[in-house]
């Protein structure tokens, strides 16, 4: 099954991501994805460098401290995500979430795509597939986009 769906049934250029729940939030599995720089200590992508223009996509572990996260390259301006890493990647505002009862529960792994890029388009065409088949693999029910 497609994650997208033409706007409004028909073929149009305009892509809408669309995918309904198959159950409520408080029985899913969630992942974040972010395109944010961050990086995490450890993991897959872990000792790379975030550089301008960087189309990769990091592995942040679910268990991953927000406060151990790379938040942007030494050249960009985070200074707000410095002071609350949570506004990049929300993984405590989710964690409690998950203690609430709110939501299910987190996969073992999220993501973040790392780097500030002008040719956004090319990254979210060629390493998109790759992404959504590793959080198929998680059996990831929904994921929280977060634009960043």
């Amino acid at each position: 099954m497609s994650l997208l769906r033409r706007a409004g049934g028909r073929r149009s250029p305009a892509l809408t991501p669309w995918a309904p729940l198959r159950r409520p939030l408080a029985e899913c599995r969630l992942a974040l994805v972010a395109s944010s720089v961050c990086a995490a200590p450890r993991g897959a992508g872990a000792g790379q460098g975030v550089t301008v223009g960087d189309p990769v996509w990091r592995e942040v572990p679910g268990d991953a401290a927000t406060d151990a996260l790379r938040v942007a390259p030494p050249d960009a301006d985070a200074s707000a995500a410095n002071l609350d890493r949570n506004l990049a990647m929300a993984l405590d505002r989710l964690r409690d979430a998950v203690a609430d009862g709110r939501l299910g529960e987190l996969d073992g792994r999220h993501l973040a795509l790392g780097g500030v890029m002008a040719a956004t388009d090319r990254a979210v065409r060629g390493r998109s597939p790759v992404a959504v088949r590793s959080l198929v693999a998680d059996r990831v029910d929904t994921a929280l986009l977060v634009p960043t």
